[in-house]
C-alpha cells in the first residue's frame, strides 16, 4: 500500500508540474501575441505631468523618451503656465528617437501634492 501512495503522489505532483509548465506557456504566448498589438500615442499635441510617486526615495534622472513616425517633425516642449520656463526646441528626423533630459527641471516639473491641480504639466 505504500508504494501506491508513493506511485499516486509522484503522479499527482507530475501533472501539478505540468499545469504549472503549461499556464507558463500559455501566458508566454499571449504576451508574445499582443505584443504585436501594442501601439503609442499619435498625435500632434500631448500634455503630461509628472508625478511625485514615492517622496521616501531619492530622485533619479528623469528623461522624455520621443519617437518620431515616418513624417520628421519640429518637437517643442514647453511649460505654459510657467513663463520662466524656457522652451526646448528640436528638430527631428523620420524614423527617430531622442532622449531629453529633464533632470534639472525636476523642481518646476513634479507634483508634489496629490490631489491638487498645480501649473506643472508639460506640452509637448
Amino acid at each position: 500500500m505504500h508504494i501506491c501512495i508513493i506511485c499516486h503522489s509522484s503522479n499527482v505532483l507530475l501533472v501539478v508540474m505540468m499545469k504549472m509548465f503549461f499556464r507558463h506557456i500559455s501566458f508566454l504566448l499571449t504576451c508574445i501575441l499582443l505584443a504585436g498589438q501594442a501601439h503609442a500615442q499619435t498625435d500632434t499635441a500631448f500634455w503630461f505631468a509628472a508625478p511625485d510617486l514615492e517622496r521616501a526615495h531619492a530622485d533619479g534622472n528623469i528623461f522624455l523618451r520621443i519617437r518620431m513616425g515616418s513624417q520628421p517633425a519640429v518637437v517643442t516642449i514647453s511649460q505654459p503656465a510657467n513663463p520662466g520656463f524656457a522652451p526646448l526646441t528640436m528638430t527631428m528626423p523620420a524614423n527617430a528617437t531622442n532622449s531629453v533630459n529633464l533632470s534639472t527641471f525636476l523642481a518646476q516639473l513634479e507634483n508634489d501634492f496629490p490631489n491638487t491641480v498645480l501649473n506643472k504639466g508639460l506640452l509637448i
